[in-house]
């Protein structure tokens, strides 16, 4: 089989199952990129201007999303105790920076994680025309450098074999 034989193409792409369903999986990201956007940017901002790192902790999660909600002028209030973050200025410019790379740096591990879910079963395991030339072997070279490193699979082949290696397995 040639490496552009159009019959070894498939007629339509096949498209994988999702793993949850969309309206699912867009709100766990909507979440997660938010969450992390406000509490990342929260602790950074308070570390750059010398508060500390303002992490609130789990039971203050809550006070913060509705803190920021109530009074986004003022972020720094939001937070349930000290260190706090900075300014309002500073703590939205360190929130948005965070949301962005989170979410870019999502989208490209999603990309990633598709194209090789896609392409996971796209290539059998065995050499191509272009492999064998890259070795520097024909396909009759390859089949009886195969036959003599892999005895035993040659045994059991299904496939058609030259007379030479048919003549070695006796």
């Amino acid at each position: 089989m040639k490496d552009d034989d159009p019959q070894a193409m498939p007629l339509a792409p096949v498209r994988e199952r999702s793993l949850l369903p969309a309206g699912m999986e867009l709100g766990l990201f909507l979440a997660w990129v938010t969450g992390c956007g406000i509490f990342g940017g929260g602790a950074i901002s308070g570390l750059l201007w010398g508060n500390g790192l303002a992490v609130p902790g789990w039971d203050g999660i809550g006070a913060v999303l509705r803190g920021l909600v109530r009074d986004p002028d003022d972020p720094a209030a939001a937070w349930p105790g000290d260190p706090r973050p900075g300014p309002a200025w500073l703590t939205w410019l360190c929130i948005v920076t965070v949301t962005l790379i989170v979410t870019s740096a999502a989208a490209m591990a999603r990309a990633e994680f598709d194209a090789r879910r896609r392409h996971r079963h796209q290539r059998s395991g065995l050499a191509t025309n272009s492999d064998l030339r890259r070795a520097g072997l024909d396909a009759h070279s390859a089949v009886n450098k195969a036959a003599n490193e892999f005895p035993r699979l040659a045994e059991r082949s299904k496939h058609h074999l030259p007379s030479p290696i048919r003549r070695r397995r006796k």
